[in-house]
């Protein structure tokens, strides 16, 4: 979920809902394994994306592009399982990834909408997790606010959040080098089941890449009451149809 209720551990951020921190899962497969091996060939062929970046448009997503992702929670030092994400389908309006679990439907600006855990909807926002605004310019600061529920509604939030470009920056991830637009996005939530009311404050610094289309690493601190969680997640391959 996107907010964990206060006293549970966090499992994974979904952009996402926290930009792209994922349930501890893995993929399974001879497709996933060909992903990898093709995605570790191109690490040793292409280490360094680097550009000077002045303004990042939004990407050109394809069908078949493909991301493994690896989150690390940063005070045990315990890394989750790696994830997969590939692009399943494009509408106009919506971008369909697919993961060993089932989907998440983003906004073509990778805002997570929702969540499926084979056909079931586990996680939904209203309009959406809020994580990148295309395009990024280095000054650039917007808010929104949303609205969210967890597992078929049994959780359920009201959040806000300030974002701003800070900067480019040059980071190296195991897939390689990414010179990326460093995002800060700053926020706060109320949280209610039926076990009573919460609130917390996030903080998220995401690092975005138009080399690679997603962002390549992000950095998440959630605070509510005794309950603390502070995770990093880092690109380890992709692969780009072209």
């Amino acid at each position: 979920a996107d907010h964990p209720r206060h006293g549970h551990r966090a499992r994974r951020h979904f952009g996402g809902p926290r930009g792209f921190f994922v349930p501890a899962h893995s993929d399974r497969g001879e497709s996933r394994r060909s992903i990898i091996r093709a995605g570790h060939f191109w690490n040793s062929m292409v280490p360094c994306f680097s550009q000077g970046l002045t303004r990042a448009d939004r990407p050109e997503v394809k069908v078949g592009d493909s991301w493994v992702f690896q989150s690390s929670d940063v005070r045990t030092g315990e890394k989750r399982p790696e994830t997969t994400h590939t692009v399943s389908e494009i509408a106009p309006d919506t971008i369909i990834v697919t993961t060993g679990a089932g989907t998440r439907t983003y906004t073509r600006d990778w805002n997570l909408v929702e969540v499926k855990t084979g056909d079931t909807i586990t996680a939904a926002a209203k309009p959406f997790w809020p994580n990148l605004q295309f395009p990024l310019e280095v000054g650039k600061k917007w808010e929104q606010q949303y609205e969210s529920m967890i597992r078929g509604g049994q959780r359920t939030y009201r959040g806000q959040r300030t974002l701003q470009v800070i900067g480019v920056e040059t980071v190296t991830v195991p897939a390689g080098k990414f010179e990326t637009f460093k995002i800060r996005q700053q926020g706060y939530y109320q949280g209610s089941s039926v076990s009573g009311n919460w609130s917390g404050t996030w903080d998220k610094t995401v690092w975005y890449s138009p080399a690679a289309k997603r962002e390549v690493k992000e950095e998440f601190e959630d605070r509510s009451g005794s309950y603390y969680n502070h995770e990093i997640s880092e690109l380890k391959s992709l692969i780009l149809t072209q």
